[in-house]
């Protein structure tokens, strides 16, 4: 069958709203877990605000196709499927950040306070973010 795309916008918004809660409990344990300078640095990046819109459009088009065919889908299912797909993909991203080795300790041809894991004290990574 071909996709149903007069439910695309509506499973699509639906999603994108179960995603938005999980980056919301996302972004709290960030704000818990870091500095208030770390954090606020965090959220004015434009890689954190880039990866916030891109897993929120991708987790409603996941939410989209996995139940656009499905006929009794209630919007409890829809939003359900949005925020697992996003939780999913946050942990799958961690899990592969967490086997990342990490430096402790000044390199020699850093200034002091700097590690490779930080190379720029402003810099944000990707582990920042997750």
């Amino acid at each position: 069958m071909l996709a149903n795309w007069m439910v695309f916008p509506e499973y699509m918004a639906l999603g994108a709203l179960g995603a938005a809660s999980i980056e919301y409990l996302k972004n709290y344990e960030l704000k818990n877990n870091r500095t208030a300078l770390t954090y606020r640095r965090i959220i004015a990046s434009l890689v954190y605000r880039f990866k916030f819109l891109l897993f929120l459009l991708a987790s409603g088009f996941i939410a989209w196709a996995l139940n656009e065919n499905n006929p009794n889908a209630t919007v409890w299912q829809i939003v359900i499927s949005g925020a697992g797909a996003n939780a999913l993909a946050n942990k799958g991203i961690e899990a592969s950040l967490s086997r990342q080795e990490l430096t402790a300790g000044a390199e020699d041809d850093q200034p002091p306070g700097l590690s490779a894991e930080r190379p720029h004290p402003y810099r944000i990574t990707l582990r920042d973010l997750f």
